[in-house]
């Protein structure tokens, strides 16, 4: 057999090297014999971290901790890295995660980040076979757009030829706008905020995972979050339990996650009606309701303008899922009739001209509909047991980072 990958560590006994190689699937121990081998003499070139392409025949190994080896006939070097490396990625020296993410393409092969990227990947799999499995459609909506999806300030403004343009903050809109007349609609897409935190929690562009479904309330649409979510965890326990314990991170799952309205939750918390929900007042509620909760039924005033109102008119029909003392969700019912949403456009003080063409939309038989939207790297980070989020993105955007 032949197999490629990076040479994580090589021990030296004269007539024998054993050279553990680094893959991204797992680590295999070579070992290279003298009697054996056609070019040993090139095992002297050989550096730590080096790619390199090995050709011989794999056994079982009671001596080898990976449990089998390949024992060598050929070794040849892709690509010799320097002696001195910027960072080493065999998890022997801890560095800092800014000297990590000025160097990600090595750190990308430390256990412990790559254990990261294989459960973020399987979250992005399971929500695709998820919603593929619920007849939902993929859509491809746009980055870059004329005014904001959901108003305020914290927009990115690009040249757009001779127009003044923005990226994306959400692909809100235009999801609400596919659903209407494709039903179930899904996408994996970029969001940017410009917001100028700089938290443990916050990026400037992260990944969102969108879903939006015709003829749904509200509850509907926590269904859905509900058996996705769970379907995830399950499948992580079950696909990437290495991953999990080499992150030293537990995952319990729920049959079922509890719904709880928002003036309960100012209740327990003591807290006024219409204040926001912060980082702390999150952590409590989970210590309160449980690991995963929705919160349901905030107060209009905290939500976007096309969150359809309760009959009160001072709550809505909407949720966030706080997961391990973090919202890592938010939905809602959205506003299907367009006299009500130009309303609500003039009462959150926004210009009902930068979305004629939205309104529009919903005047040729638009149904109820609603959706919600999980954020990547916040669900990874709980998942994973991470302290900050930039470590559940392969290249962080945030105030100050820009590069690699």
């Amino acid at each position: 057999m032949k197999v490629g990958g990076w040479v994580e560590d090589i021990r030296d006994l004269g007539k024998i090297k054993f050279i553990v190689l680094h893959t991204p699937k797992e680590d295999i121990q070579i070992t290279c014999k003298k009697d054996k081998m056609e070019n040993f003499e090139i095992l002297k070139e050989i550096s730590l971290q080096s790619a390199i392409e090995v050709e011989g025949e794999i056994v079982e190994s009671s001596i080898s901790k990976l449990g089998k080896e390949i024992i060598a006939k050929r070794v040849e070097i892709i690509s010799k890295a320097p002696s001195i490396l910027p960072i080493d990625p065999s998890g022997k020296v801890e560095y800092g995660l800014n000297e990590r993410l000025n160097f990600r393409f090595l750190d990308l092969r430390n256990h412990k980040t790559l254990s990261i990227f294989k459960i973020q990947n399987t979250i992005v799999k399971n929500f695709r076979e998820f919603c593929e499995k619920n007849d939902f459609i993929e859509i491809f909506p746009p980055l870059i757009i004329e005014s904001a999806s959901e108003g305020g300030a914290e927009l990115f403004e690009v040249k757009y030829f001779e127009k003044r343009a923005y990226l994306a903050q959400s692909p809100q809109l235009y999801k609400q706008m596919a659903a209407i007349s494709l039903g179930k609609v899904f996408c994996v897409v970029p969001i940017f905020r410009a917001e100028k935190f700089n938290t443990l929690y916050h990026l400037n562009q992260a990944t969102s995972l969108d879903v939006e479904i015709a003829f749904s309330k509200y509850d509907d649409a926590m269904d859905y979050l509900e058996k996705y979510f769970i379907s995830t965890l399950e499948r992580i326990v079950n696909e990437n339990y290495k991953e999990l314990i080499e992150l030293k991170s537990k995952i319990e799952i729920p049959q079922k996650i509890e719904r709880v309205k928002y003036e309960e939750v100012i209740e327990e918390l003591k807290i006024d009606f219409g204040e926001d929900l912060r980082r702390e007042h999150e952590e409590k509620i989970c210590e309160i309701f449980g690991e995963a909760v929705f919160i349901t039924d905030f107060p209009l005033t905290l939500r976007p303008f096309y969150t359809m109102p309760n009959e009160d008119g001072i709550t809505s029909k909407s949720f966030d899922l706080i997961y391990k003392g973090l919202e890592i969700s938010s939905g809602a019912q959205r506003i299907h009739i367009p006299e009500l949403l130009e309303k609500r456009i003039k009462e959150c003080n926004l210009n009902v001209e930068n979305f004629r063409d939205y309104i529009e939309a919903f005047k040729y038989g638009a149904p109820y509909h609603s959706g919600w939207a999980v954020g990547l790297e916040r669900f990874t980070m709980k998942v994973c047991n991470l302290k900050n989020i930039r470590e559940a993105c392969m290249w962080p955007r945030d105030r100050f980072r820009l590069k690699p």
